[in-house]
């Protein structure tokens, strides 16, 4: 807090054996009764990315990835990567053939699902099994990306039109990485939320979803700038513009 001391959500945090935010995503998918999703979205996010692309085989583990992608947001997709392994890999000997089969690496997949395990009953202490309950079709996509955003406040872009580049809080250009579905895109969401950014030769976003910008307004107040403009009082109806300027370009909210 302002006085330097441990609040309570911060010793929440330090009980969770995962990165402070990723810690802090948690707390907020509890709260948003999205738990289980943002339990396996966390553990995918803390280990080396499981799926592998062969120099020679570049094609297949493409179209094999394919079907796992959501077209809105990386997140989603890994759900749903989770929800396909669990219904096709009930033992060790299939989740190996699950793996050859669609380019994946069997050891990364395994920690996968004992850090998800580990996170369920130890570090939430939720006193069941989670493998296999998320349903992708089913879950709350949007209280989902709240909570993400919770733990990643600053992690915004913004669509610049005309130079076709998004940038973030603090006036860094970037692209979505070339692997992410939001790449595809032609038509580029405005407002994306990314996990972090990669630099190479360039300066890319891995891991990025499509988001309302208005959430800030619930999970990070405190980050925002606001000033009143264009207020017109009338005996019926009072108008107010509130706008945000903690972020690129210009949010009017009524």
């Amino acid at each position: 807090d302002k006085d330097g001391k441990l609040t309570d959500i911060g010793a929440e945090i330090a009980q969770i054996p995962l990165d402070p935010h990723l810690g802090r995503i948690l707390i907020e998918g509890n709260k948003r009764k999205v738990l289980d999703e943002t339990i396996v979205c966390s553990a995918f996010l803390s280990i080396v990315d499981p799926r592998e692309r062969p120099f020679d085989k570049q094609t297949q583990a493409d179209t094999a990835h394919k079907k796992f992608k959501d077209e809105s947001s990386d997140f989603s997709t890994i759900i749903n990567l989770w929800c396909e392994t669990e219904k096709n890999a009930s033992s060790n000997g299939a989740l190996r053939r699950f793996c050859k089969d669609n380019f994946l690496n069997y050891r990364r997949m395994r920690d996968w699902r004992n850090l998800v395990e580990e996170l369920t009953l130890d570090a939430i202490g939720k006193d069941k099994t989670l493998l296999g309950e998320v349903d992708f079709e089913k879950f709350d996509r949007e209280n989902f990306h709240i909570a993400l955003l919770t733990g990643l406040p600053r992690n915004l872009g913004h669509w610049n039109v005309e130079k076709r580049e998004y940038e973030d809080m603090q006036g860094r250009k970037f692209q979505c990485f070339p692997s992410s579905a939001l790449a595809k895109l032609k038509q580029k969401p405005e407002w994306i939320l990314f996990f972090h950014l990669l630099e190479t030769k360039n300066l890319y976003s891995l891991f990025n979803a499509e988001i309302n910008p208005e959430y800030l307004l619930v999970t990070s107040p405190q980050l925002l700038k606001k000033s009143y403009s264009a207020i017109n009082f009338n005996p019926a109806i009072t108008a107010s513009f509130v706008i945000l300027t903690s972020c690129p370009g210009i949010l009017l909210l009524l």
